[in-house]
């Protein structure tokens, strides 16, 4: 709506443009000044549309999230924090702060005890199933050894050879669950596959913000490696 040169008096038609067809609405000087290419607010949806850590990346400074803002010539895109009492106001560019970060994430989660991996957005069933045998297969090994008379009914030997199957189905389901862990775990191998070529920036994002517990920003001129501190879940 600002680009339009109505304000300035101008009338088109077409082809045609009759330059004093009504009192100008604002100066020209004010008119020049809102083309000017200038900062982009992230609530209009489209920045948020494209990056991934608004929401999760936060100022160091104040603790507050960063928000996506678009200016300058060449319409560079950067987290920066607009809390007005921050006086360490943390700022990235945003291409840059997000590749940083999903290969921090990387190196994090593939050192991590695959125990602690989080499931990946999307269908958990298969480990819901598998913790749930593993936890009935407990309860039943608990159940046997608890009954005290049951030694004296079958014998040493039968009773070592039942309790023997016990352990062997709570060990089976110990490795199920082990192995749905792993088919759904958030290791970046594994999720590769979906984050290149089926999930959109809401699945990406979701995945992170799952992953992340905190992802902090300093102010500052230095690579992103000195400035940027990110923890896992």
């Amino acid at each position: 709506m600002v680009h339009n040169r109505t304000y300035l008096g101008e009338l088109r038609f077409g082809k045609e443009v009759r330059k004093d067809a009504h009192p100008a609405l604002v100066t020209r000087a004010l008119w020049n000044r809102c083309q000017e290419k200038g900062l982009q607010s992230e609530r209009t949806g489209r920045l948020k549309g494209k990056f991934l850590l608004q929401g999760i990346a936060s100022c160091a400074g104040c603790g507050y999230g960063l928000r996506l803002t678009s200016g300058g010539k060449k319409g560079t895109v950067f987290y920066h924090c607009r809390h007005r009492h921050c006086t360490e106001k943390a700022y990235a560019n945003a291409l840059r702060l997000d590749d940083y970060v999903v290969n921090a994430l990387d190196d994090l989660v593939n050192a991590a005890d695959p125990a602690t991996w989080i499931p990946l957005p999307g269908d958990n069933r298969a480990i819901e199933e598998a913790e749930t045998t593993l936890a009935e297969a407990r309860s039943d090994l608990d159940g046997f050894l608890g009954d005290t008379k049951l030694r004296g009914i079958l014998g040493a030997d039968k009773y070592a050879e039942t309790v023997s199957d016990y352990v062997a189905v709570v060990n089976k389901a110990e490795s199920d669950l082990e192995e749905a862990r792993g088919r759904h775990s958030g290791r970046f191998e594994l999720a590769g596959r979906l984050w290149l070529h089926e999930w959109g920036v809401p699945e990406k994002h979701e995945y992170l913000s799952k992953m992340i517990a905190s992802c902090a920003v300093t102010k500052g001129r230095e690579p992103l490696s000195e400035r940027c501190q990110v923890e896992l879940r």
